[in-house]
């Protein structure tokens, strides 16, 4: 009798374990499309806006406060790349005119737009940019993408239809980074010297070491502005806890909509008042070394789109 449970046990384990291993088999097989590889981020507490008064200072920097996040979260290591993006952009329905859902994903019109739509699909103009930084996107467009791969990924879409979060910060679904979100983890969050940091720049105050800016970005190549371009993801060095590009290449979409800053201290703080325009930060190719310190925060209407603006995930844990 006792043989004849154990016999019955072990071929239910065997069959739960064959059914899970083809699950996960078949899901591997059916994702053709490329997810982003992401950091984990402890929660934590740091000091978020200018706390060194740097030469070029901006006032929307100021003042500095304390920002607590009470939940673990993941960050791109990388900026998302046009191989990503272009996924999306031949999988989700975009018109050739890079309209998806009544709203503007991308401009295919601009002459520095990476992408081209011909017999009936996007492609790259040069193969050779896969894994450079998708431009020319707009706010809404990143959106699009971010509920794209969350509907890939069978998790709950993180944003709704008119941008707005989602159940934030429970949602799972992939996302742009809060503002609080994206400083904190280019400062390093909680590393292996026991706090953030208060570098100049994401992961060092030597700016050339770690981002694309306007004195070592020339590209003879694929210039976009002036001698200037955009380059791979990954080549300059990464911050404490291995993120990449976070000043420089390109500026990166928040979740936030671009407000003043409080003295007062923050749990998980997001700005969901409307303004006229989005939050980015980390400053771009063509900007100068003031435009790419680590607090650097501009805006930019979320149906526009820019030849340095581009964006990375973030999601929940």
């Amino acid at each position: 009798m006792k043989n004849s449970r154990f016999f019955v046990i072990i071929c239910t384990v065997f069959v739960v374990l064959a059914f899970t291993s083809c699950n996960m088999v078949k899901h591997l097989i059916e994702r053709w499309y490329t997810l982003p590889e992401m950091v984990s981020i402890s929660a934590g507490v740091f000091t978020m806006g200018n706390t060194l008064s740097s030469p070029g200072s901006f006032e929307n920097e100021f003042p500095s406060h304390q920002v607590t996040l009470t939940y673990d979260y993941l960050m791109g290591k990388y900026e998302t790349t046009n191989k990503q993006f272009l996924e999306f952009l031949n999988d989700a329905s975009v018109t050739s005119a890079g309209y998806l859902n009544g709203k503007k994903i991308i401009s295919i019109e601009a002459d520095t737009c990476e992408f081209q739509f011909s017999n009936d699909q996007f492609g790259l103009k040069h193969d050779e940019k896969q894994n450079y930084p998708v431009i020319h996107v707009t706010w809404e467009g990143a959106v699009e993408y971010c509920n794209w791969l969350s509907e890939k990924e069978g998790l709950e879409k993180a944003f709704a239809a008119d941008g707005t979060l989602i159940n934030y910060p429970l949602n799972k679904g992939y996302r742009l980074p809060t503002e609080a979100e994206w400083e904190y983890a280019a400062r390093g969050a909680e590393n292996d010297f026991g706090t953030p940091t208060d570098y100049l720049c994401a992961g060092s105050n030597d700016i050339d070491t770690v981002a694309w800016f306007f004195e070592n970005s020339t590209n003879a190549v694929f210039p976009i502005y002036l001698d200037k371009g955009t380059y791979p993801v990954g080549m300059k060095d990464s911050n404490e806890i291995g993120i990449y590009d976070m000043n420089g290449n390109v500026w990166e979409y928040c979740c936030d909509w671009n407000y003043e800053y409080t003295s007062a201290p923050q749990t998980n703080p997001v700005c969901n008042t409307v303004f006229w325009n989005r939050v980015v930060r980390g400053g771009a190719f063509y900007r100068d070394r003031i435009d790419c310190r680590l607090v650097r925060r501009s805006g930019v209407e979320p149906e526009k789109d820019y030849c340095g603006t581009g964006f990375r995930l973030a999601k929940s844990k």
